[in-house]
């Protein structure tokens, strides 16, 4: 069974999506995500949504640069992962979506004046 134990929840930084964690960037900016998969049960896929990442970093070692939206992390694994945040004012999404299943968590990159609208524990299917 691809998870075999089930969660009542699933964190960012301590955070589910009812009261994620909204981190404050700059218009036009580079952020560099560095996160760290705590499960010791469930592997994620990391979502970056409308933002294009660069993969820089697999558990602190450098790697041939892997551009995309979407980079799988499995139980205690670590990737660095580089975006470019456009010019206009957002709110950018980054979310962990629980391999297998609908469930999801995430953090929030949003500019200074970004409306930033609440998003859903879980994901269509």
């Amino acid at each position: 069974d691809l998870n075999d134990i089930e969660y009542d929840a699933y964190l960012a930084n301590d955070r589910t999506l009812d009261d994620p964690e909204i981190v404050k960037v700059e218009r036009g900016g580079r952020v560099r995500l560095r996160i760290i998969n705590g499960a010791t049960a469930t592997a994620f896929t990391i979502d970056t949504g409308e933002l294009e990442g660069e993969l820089i970093a697999v558990d602190g070692m450098d790697v041939v640069p892997v551009r995309g939206r979407q980079f799988p992390l499995s139980m205690g694994q670590r990737a660095d992962i580089r975006l470019a945040l456009p010019p206009a004012e957002g709110a950018y999404p980054i979310l962990a979506l629980r391999e297998g299943a609908v469930e999801r968590t995430g953090v929030i990159l949003a500019t200074a004046s970004a409306r930033v609208q609440t998003l859903e524990t879980t994901a269509a299917a």
